[in-house]
């Protein structure tokens, strides 16, 4: 499949990329999903840069809120795509000095990302994750999941831009490693 839609890997990396989602614009294919920016061998790890891919384009690399590439990489990536392509959901490094990923959303069709943060207040620390995976039509309301606190326990959470981040809760109440 990445042969088919990537065509290619982002320069500098291993040859490794993924689509995660994919819709159809004025009669081209939007991509998003991963690309390996980060050479093995080097002071990182392989892997782990979100990416976007216009049909007829080169793959391109989406922007994060930081960039770790000197420590340990930990997986992040474009994960959905609104129905016209204007909003892309996933996750970014989100911290120079720990592994740690948080939910984001880039808009413009991929021009500029916020970090969503996490549910709870406190600062990243190695393993804390977050991610959207789900996006409506629109692009308007985001689903995914977030960590809560520094254990990495991690919960669904649904975000609008005018309710902020919201907690699902757990599939069994009281229970919230599940």
């Amino acid at each position: 499949f990445r042969r088919v839609l990537f065509r290619s890997d982002l320069a500098g990396g291993d040859s490794n990329s993924q689509v995660r989602d994919a819709t159809r614009v004025s009669g081209n294919i939007v991509a998003v999903g991963a690309g390996t920016q980060y050479m093995t061998g080097a002071t990182a790890s392989s892997g782990d840069t979100p990416v976007n891919w216009i049909q007829g384009s080169a793959l391109s690399a989406l922007p994060e809120g930081q960039s770790n590439s000197s420590i340990a990489s930990r997986f992040v990536t474009g994960r959905a795509i609104s129905a016209d392509g204007s909003i892309i959901g996933g996750s970014v490094h989100n911290s120079a000095t720990v592994r740690s990923a948080e939910a984001a959303l880039w808009t413009s069709g991929g021009a500029s990302v916020s970090g969503l943060g996490y549910l709870g207040s406190f600062t990243a620390t190695n393993g804390t994750n977050g991610a959207v995976n789900g996006l409506s039509a629109d692009g308007s309301v985001a689903y995914g999941f977030s960590a809560y606190d520094t254990s990495n326990l991690q919960q669904a959470l649904r975000y609008t831009a005018g309710g902020g981040k919201v907690a699902l809760g757990f599939l069994n109440p009281g229970d919230n490693g599940s």
